[in-house]
């Protein structure tokens, strides 16, 4: 058996900015604010990315502390990123976030240096984060409906 996967999604935008994304069985909102000209039915897609990165690190930090042996009562991830909406018109400012800031909250009995150790790892094995940190190859074909 692989250990090579497929993760397909499927969004759909039927209504102002509000899209409907497919996950497997899940599904999940996203919108824009009102002073965007959205509904705000849902986070943002940028938003939606930052929460992405944040439940990565998360569920990674478990794998690896469970792996490790290390113990882990709670994992908080807070993940703020800057970006400057013009870049979604004005080609003279990029489009994505100018920078992002992930802060790691754990409640263990071990100590801070192992839990810093533990992130390193973290950080080296979050696909999400990889994403984000490494240019990924996409690919965007465009097809007519009907």
């Amino acid at each position: 058996m692989s250990s090579v996967s497929k993760v397909k999604v499927v969004a759909e935008n039927k209504e102002k900015f509000k899209t409907v994304v497919k996950v497997g069985s899940f599904e999940l909102v996203f919108d824009v604010p009102q002073s965007l000209g959205g509904d705000n039915q849902g986070p943002s897609p940028t938003a939606g990315l930052l929460a992405s990165l944040a439940a990565c690190i998360a569920a990674v930090t478990r794998l690896h502390s469970n792996r490790l042996g290390i113990p882990v009562n709670e994992v908080k991830i807070e993940v703020e990123g800057t970006i400057d909406a013009r870049g979604l018109v004005d080609d003279k400012v990029p489009a994505g976030f100018q920078d992002i800031t992930v802060k790691v909250i754990i409640n263990s009995p071990a100590d801070l240096n192992k839990l810093k150790d533990l992130i390193a790892i973290v950080e080296k094995h979050c696909p999400v984060g990889y994403n984000i940190k490494y240019e990924t190859p996409l690919k965007v074909d465009v097809v007519k409906a009907g």
